[in-house]
């Protein structure tokens, strides 16, 4: 996570998760804005009865938008949903899942 994410909501309502499993949420209406720094783990969900828009602003070095990660409980949906391929496939792209857990 070596760039900065900027969440707005435009309409309905995000859940916006960040800085680890369980560690902090806020809830965006329209109008609202949250930015994430890097080095912080982020999620967010449409928590809306009906479709929504989030802008999404990405902002870093171009060289470092390649380290997407997914937390661990997303690559077992993924598995549960698509079958274990479907996370190798993924996971050959670069992609991981293993956001939000520390390295030891």
């Amino acid at each position: 996570m070596r760039t900065r994410e900027t969440f707005f909501c435009v309409d309905g309502r995000f859940e916006v998760r960040y800085g680890g499993p369980g560690k902090h949420r806020t809830e965006l209406v329209p109008m609202d804005m949250i930015a994430v720094p890097t080095g912080v783990s982020r999620a967010f969900k449409n928590v809306s009865q009906a479709p929504a828009h989030l802008l999404v602003i990405i902002q870093g070095d171009p060289n470092d938008m390649a380290d997407i990660a997914y937390a661990p409980e997303v690559g077992e949906e993924v598995v549960r949903q698509f079958g274990p391929g479907a996370k190798s496939g993924f996971e050959k792209t670069g992609i991981t899942f293993d956001a939000g857990v520390a390295s030891g």
